[in-house]
């Protein structure tokens, strides 16, 4: 099976190739310790499907206690792929008989999916993980594009439909395997957005292959739209950040969970045709929305996430007999961007943990 990551994993510096700890496991990887006592962690589907991933590591380590970890699809959830991702929950749980699993779904339907496979879930799209305080209003905003497409350089991202835009930005990163991504579509795409100004580039058309995430927040600030064309996907987290730093967005109808945080009056929802998707920019230009109202209606979207999410933890720990500490009252700041970046050690989570013994 060919594992999809979770949105675009573009905005890290870290290193592609992970270290290998003592034993064979990864050093580090893209999980999050959501808390101590009890031992709550967060981690992609990715993470959980690698015996030799840092997530591992950290399982093996804690196998004197009851652990939860809440994991998040790589992909859009249908019967077929409900199977293989409860398959692959129910083997984790198999290998760790301490750790109880749950999955995080972006919509009601999915969550039921696994649900009737004997998985526990519930809804929250995990786009309600991106730090609103990276991802904001720019108090200076010279919009020199029309609109932005922020995706990866993939089949599935469909950049020929962004071709018809007048004006046009592209951030882009290789796709994650080989198998997303096929010469002849590269070919079709490059000649159809031939035009785009790229602001990064995976084939050697800029500077950078990369941008840091403030500098991808800046990125926004140059453009009027932001674009999300592809059909079906995992997450696509640009699709949130744009509507945080205050851009409206032309979709294409799609499944995967990304209109769970659309609000009807600053998205436009359009054909797969590269003239209605330049149409629904023009229109979006014009109306020169209000990049605050459209912030403020994402940020509404994002708590009614958050609090399914924090409601759980908080379920969970009180269930174990521990106190939320700091999930008690509002959503946490600080946390890591998505719950997954930046990337964690295996063995300071570990040390975090065990902190907790110390102190008894």
């Amino acid at each position: 099976m060919v594992t999809i990551p979770m949105g675009d994993v573009r905005h890290s510096v870290s290193s592609a190739t992970p270290r290998r700890a003592q034993g064979g496991h990864s050093d580090e990887g893209w999980f999050s310790l959501l808390h101590r006592d009890p031992v709550v962690l967060f981690a992609p589907q990715w993470e959980i499907e690698k015996p030799a991933s840092a997530l591992w590591s950290v399982l093996d380590g804690v196998s004197d206690r009851v652990a939860h970890l809440v994991v998040g699809p790589s992909w859009f959830i249908h019967e077929r792929r409900g199977i293989e991702l409860a398959a692959l929950c129910h083997e984790l749980q198999r290998r760790f008989s301490h750790v109880v699993v749950t999955a995080s779904c972006a919509t009601l339907g999915e969550a039921a999916v696994l649900q009737r496979h004997d998985v526990a879930a519930f809804q929250c799209g995990v786009s309600a993980f991106i730090r609103d305080d990276f991802f904001t209003l720019n108090p200076v905003r010279r919009r020199r594009f029309d609109a932005i497409y922020d995706a990866q350089w993939a089949d599935y991202k469909r950049h020929h439909l962004a071709g018809s835009v007048r004006s046009l930005a592209l951030i882009a990163a290789r796709a994650p395997v080989p198998e997303l991504h096929s010469v002849r579509y590269s070919l079709r795409a490059r000649i159809a957005v031939r035009h785009a100004t790229w602001l990064s580039s995976p084939l050697g058309l800029t500077k950078k292959r990369w941008l840091r995430q403030e500098e991808v927040n800046l990125a926004y600030g140059q453009a009027r739209v932001g674009l999300c064309l592809s059909r079906v996907e995992g997450v696509m987290f640009a699709s949130v950040q744009y509507l945080l730093a205050g851009l409206p967005v032309v979709t294409t109808r799609n499944l995967g969970g990304r209109d769970e945080f659309f609000s009807a009056p600053f998205v436009r929802w359009v054909d797969d045709d590269p003239r209605a998707v330049a149409d629904a920019v023009d229109e979006l230009v014009m109306l020169d929305l209000d990049p605050q109202a459209i912030r403020d209606a994402t940020l509404t979207k994002i708590r009614q996430h958050r609090s399914r999410m924090q409601g759980w933890i908080q379920g969970v720990i009180l269930a174990e007999g521990g106190q939320p500490g700091r999930w008690r009252g509002e959503w946490p700041a600080g946390l890591p961007n998505k719950l997954r970046e930046p990337k964690v050690r295996a063995v300071d989570v570990l040390a975090e943990i065990n902190a907790i013994d110390r102190r008894r």
